[in-house]
């Protein structure tokens, strides 16, 4: 998250809390959400996103222009890294299983149109 904060500039409004966006790309993603409208009305209308993000409901330009900022940040190893944390904590230990929906969420977020510009996608 570092380098997500690095990233942050001090004019305008001040910026949503990265680990709120997190929240948002990640629960959207864990709900097949795979575009950023979807994202911004997940945000807007779903209870459980409301309470993971904790009530921010950014549109989908600043969804968009959040994943382009940080996309060196939310890479591969960061999504595996990520789904590891998450399977510990849950008591699950399948290699396999946190391999499988690392990719599967790098590609979706890729897929939702703020990383479409790139020809490859991790894990692909």
């Amino acid at each position: 998250m570092a380098g997500v904060r690095a990233a942050l500039c001090g004019t305008g409004r001040a910026p949503y809390a990265p680990r709120l966006m997190m929240g948002l790309i990640l629960y959207g993603v864990m709900q097949g959400v795979h575009s950023l409208r979807e994202l911004e009305r997940l945000a807007r209308l779903d209870l459980g996103c409301m309470w993971v993000t904790g009530g921010i409901a950014p549109d989908h330009a600043n969804i968009g222009r959040f994943i382009v900022l940080h996309e060196d940040s939310l890479s591969q190893e960061f999504f595996e890294s990520l789904t590891r944390a998450i399977l510990k904590a849950s008591g699950a230990s399948s290699t396999r299983l946190y391999r499988l929906w690392s990719v599967s969420f790098a590609r979706e977020l890729y897929a939702s149109g703020a990383g479409a510009r790139h020809q490859t996608l991790p894990g692909g």
